[in-house]
């Protein structure tokens, strides 16, 4: 057996074993052809018979069943690596809408209880009164809570990944630049439709979005500072 004859055959399998692996499976298919090629190419300069160089080259490097299992293992702990990281952004942007909420209805209670009944109306006449508002925020409070609890839980219950070091930061950085959106920008026509999907009768609702925005930020700053004294990533 020739020396071509026995890295191709160990590369046609290998090619075999990571079909569906896509780029990644690419990228360790070159590196083993590279690999076993110098590998070889270092043993015959030496001396060595071409087969036999070729044999030892593949032997050393490992069976392809092997390198292929590795390779989709890893391949499925980036998967949940990332599902996992998305699963807890939306548990953590669930949060922040439901303490949203919670702020503005405890607003309206006490604007409620300065102004007894329906009295205090909204500016716009398909608004509703402060007693349907207060109503409606409680039960979005309630809402978002639920989802987001049972998100956060949910990810750690059913199967715990670990968190990347590069999530805290980037929760940092898209609530530090999301708040003053919310906290200045509140009287933007955008944000200003917003507050009428709500039933907001003001810019209660946004204004408190980056109040806790802000909040989110320290905490997230806070989160990535642990993570980066630890040894290792930082289990979610």
């Amino acid at each position: 057996m020739t020396e071509p004859d026995s890295v191709e055959r160990y590369l046609d399998d290998l090619f075999d074993r990571l079909s569906g692996t896509g780029g990644a499976g690419r990228r360790a298919l070159a590196e083993a052809e590279e690999h076993l090629r110098d590998d070889v190419a270092e043993a015959v300069s030496r001396g060595v018979p071409a087969d036999l160089a070729a044999r030892e080259a593949v032997a050393r490097f490992g069976r392809a069943a092997d390198l292929a299992r590795r390779l989709r293992r890893a391949n499925r702990s980036h998967r949940a690596l990332a599902l996992s990281s998305g699963w807890l952004v939306a548990g953590w942007a669930s949060a922040i809408v439901a303490l949203s909420f919670l702020l503005t209805a405890v607003d309206r209670l006490v604007e409620l209880r300065r102004t007894p009944g329906n009295a205090v109306e909204c500016a716009s006449t398909t608004c509703p009164t402060q007693t349907q508002a207060l109503e409606h925020y409680l039960a979005l409070t309630v809402g978002f809570g639920l989802l987001g609890a049972g998100l956060l839980l949910a990810r750690r219950v059913v199967r715990p990944v670990p968190v990347p070091a590069a999530l805290p930061i980037l929760t940092a950085v898209v609530s530090a630049l999301l708040t003053p959106v919310f906290l200045f920008g509140a009287l933007s026509p955008v944000l200003s439709d917003l507050n009428l999907l709500v039933g907001s009768a003001g810019i209660y609702f946004t204004l408190f979005v980056g109040v806790v925005l802000g909040a989110a930020t320290l905490a997230s700053a806070g989160w990535a500072i642990a993570v980066r004294r630890r040894p290792a990533v930082a289990a979610g």
